[in-house]
């Protein structure tokens, strides 16, 4: 299957890589024991490149990402460390860097668990990291794009998903993230750049099947689309 790649800093880093999680706690009890995902799918792409690259197809992507966002059916969530590489000291006390939205804490955890912090307060490596790709990242091409927010994370474990989760990887719960929430990614993120890519890749999942086919059979990037299929938590290849 045929992966866009997420541009940071002008340079494509391909989201497939893998790095070595450290201080994360590896679910041993069954995942689906612990996490009810049998309502969530994704989209399988056969050329996500193609679709990113051309302006109708990304607008057409764009718009069937807005519908499932509409809906609250459009899920987030990424393991920013398991596609860039992040030393231990750009981290500091936390363990990985986490990107949510609202609908992922709502599906999986608690808004309680999660204390908003002031950018100033992100260690001065992550946080250069964080605004330089928001940069990129973002339709505002903003340092601090609007309804984008920092939060430490104070729960027992928060479910996360690297880059390609259930292919090259399996889900994390990462017990000290620093986490990222964006509140209406669909509206704040570039198509091309992050929520395509993003979708690719098994970050952004949907909890309205019927609702994503439906809407999918009347969207230009149905021929760029080779299945939906559901979400494995755990490394099946």
């Amino acid at each position: 299957m045929k992966k866009k790649n997420i541009v940071i800093l002008s340079v494509a880093v391909c989201v497939i890589a893998v790095c070595v999680f450290i201080g994360t706690k590896i679910l041993t009890t069954p995942l689906t024991e612990q996490y009810d995902v049998s309502n969530l799918v994704q989209l399988v792409c056969n050329d996500i490149d193609t679709v990113c690259d051309t302006e109708e197809l990304a607008a057409e992507g764009g718009k069937l990402l807005d519908t499932m966002q509409e809906n609250d059916s459009l899920l987030l969530s990424f393991v920013v460390d398991s596609a860039l590489q992040i030393s231990k000291a750009e981290l500091g006390n936390y363990d990985h860097l986490v990107i949510v939205n609202p609908a992922w804490i709502s599906k999986f955890d608690n808004a309680d668990n999660f204390t908003p912090i002031d950018f100033d307060s992100v260690p001065a490596g992550m946080l250069k990291l964080i605004t330089d790709h928001m940069k990129v990242w973002s339709v505002a091409n903003s340092e601090y794009p609007d309804g984008v927010g920092v939060y430490e994370y104070t729960g027992d474990g928060l479910l996360a998903f690297p880059a390609n989760v259930g292919n090259g990887l399996s889900a994390i719960q990462a017990k000290n993230p620093l986490v990222i929430i964006i509140e209406k990614p669909a509206e704040t993120m570039n198509d091309t750049q992050f929520l395509l890519p993003m979708t690719s890749s098994g970050n952004i999942v949907f909890s309205d099947k019927a609702l994503l086919e439906t809407e999918l059979e009347a969207n230009a990037i149905a021929p760029y689309i080779a299945r939906v299929e559901g979400v494995n938590l755990e490394k099946t290849k």
